[in-house]
Parts: structure tokens; C-alpha cells; sequence
């Protein structure tokens, strides 16, 4: 069975603060994994295409990365876990909104 999660949020930050957000990702410092309630995400090259890691149990490599813009992850490992991810943020006249997709 195929299964579409997205999941959007609203982020109180400065439209021009977004892509640093991105950028962030798997970093000591990261502000937008949900760290209290995931595993953090560990990746062995940072978000350098290719680069290795995941969260917890959750295996993926960076597919690509557009700097200050999105990066899509492509699962690896268990069978059950195919398809790919993504986190996209865009800013807003007020705020910012992260979007992530993930699909079979």
C-alpha cells in the first residue's frame, strides 16, 4: 500500500530568514527537526548530495539540495521504507511555512 504523509507548519521567523532554515537540517543547531519528539537527523556529509544517514531506525540519502531553498532525501534500507522526502521552505509576507512530502 502506497502512502502520501505531508505535513505543512507555520514558523514565527523572518521571510528572509527561511533558507537558513534549510540549511540547518542535520546540523548540532538545528532548528527545525522536531528533535523532542524524533530522533535527530544525523547525515555523514551534511546535505551534500550523496551524503549518508537518517533518523533512528529511518535510513536516507540526500537525492539533491537546492542551498536555501529544499532538499529531497531518498530512502534506503527496509523494503517497507521506498520512496523519497523532501522539506521546503517558503516565506510569506509575514512569516515562513515548511512543507514536507514524503512519497512512495
Amino acid at each position: 500500500m502506497a502512502v502520501l504523509n505531508v505535513h505543512e507548519r507555520a514558523l514565527p521567523v523572518e521571510p528572509n530568514a527561511v533558507g537558513a532554515l534549510v540549511d540547518a537540517l542535520a546540523t548540532a543547531d538545528d532548528p527545525l527537526w522536531p528533535t523532542a519528539d524524533w530522533p535527530p537527523m544525523r547525515l555523514d556529509r551534511g546535505l551534500a548530495p550523496g551524503s549518508r544517514g537518517g533518523h533512528g531506525p529511518v535510513r536516507y540519502t540526500v537525492a539533491a539540495y537546492a542551498p536555501r531553498q529544499w532538499v529531497r532525501f531518498a530512502f534506503t534500507g527496509r523494503a517497507a521504507s521506498t520512496g523519497s522526502t523532501s522539506t521546503r521552505c517558503t516565506p510569506s509576507t509575514t512569516a515562513a511555512a515548511t512543507r514536507s512530502c514524503a512519497t512512495p
